[in-house]
């Protein structure tokens, strides 16, 4: 996906988007050893999440011009990877329908949180520091990356992140709220695009080739059962 599709998503979504924001204590704490992984799950990270420092695209942004970019992208390879299978737990392939990888969402994630505004630049500290807790909860399950974990030792992870209940642990609270925060993102998303809004079924926006034929059979008896509770008749 070119940087001129991901900017035009960015304005398509930004009205409707919220994340949960969690802002995590900050200090330097990336390389955390397994021995230091100790308890039933891993720490929340304290990380020193740099701010973006750019000037944005303004009231008016250039789409007319795709070799312009307004901000660098901000995400690490690594965090790419972790975000492209996360996204497809969320919504993977099906029958019918690209997974979300596929159509570009790791990427427009990407667009949003290297955004320099406010909202995006608290995004981007939760989302940072949850991908970096799966790391540290990999560690402390498997020694190994969430990357390089198998399927079934990822989604025993992510399982236990998936939904938060009254069970809960205390110490999942803030990783569940990432994780239910993603899926708001990548489901904000995947349903703003071609693809997503034919998975919901939406056939709005479409033209009428030839003449208009008028409402369906289905629509006017529903408009009679409405005007006859009313009292009402064509």
């Amino acid at each position: 996906m070119s940087r001129r599709e991901t900017l035009k998503w960015l304005s398509a979504v930004s009205a409707t988007l919220t994340i949960p924001l969690t802002t995590p204590a900050l200090a330097a704490e990336r390389n955390i050893a397994k021995s230091d992984l100790v308890g039933s799950f891993a720490p929340w990270p304290k990380l020193d999440i740099k701010p973006v420092e750019a000037e944005g695209y303004g009231k008016d942004p250039k789409l007319v011009r795709p070799d312009t970019s307004p901000w660098p992208l901000t995400l690490t390879s690594e965090e790419k990877t972790k975000l492209t299978r996360l996204s497809d737990i969320l919504i993977p392939e099906s029958e019918n329908f690209p997974s979300a990888s596929a159509i570009g969402v790791p990427e427009m994630i990407d667009e949003w949180v290297s955004a320099p505004y406010p909202r995006q630049q608290r995004d981007r500290s939760f989302l940072i520091a949850g991908l970096e807790w799966l790391d540290y909860e990999a560690k402390r399950r498997f020694d190994d990356s969430f990357a390089n974990c198998s399927e079934n030792q990822q989604m025993e992870i992510v399982d236990d992140i998936a939904y938060s209940s009254e069970g809960t642990p205390p110490d999942l609270d803030t990783p569940t709220r990432f994780f239910a925060a993603l899926r708001q993102l990548v489901a904000g998303i995947y349903y703003c695009t071609p693809e997503g809004t034919n998975d919901l079924g939406y056939i709005g926006n479409v033209p009428i080739v030839g003449d208009y034929p008028g409402p369906t059979t289905e629509a006017l008896d529903h408009l009679d059962k409405l005007l006859n509770e009313l009292g009402l008749t064509l």
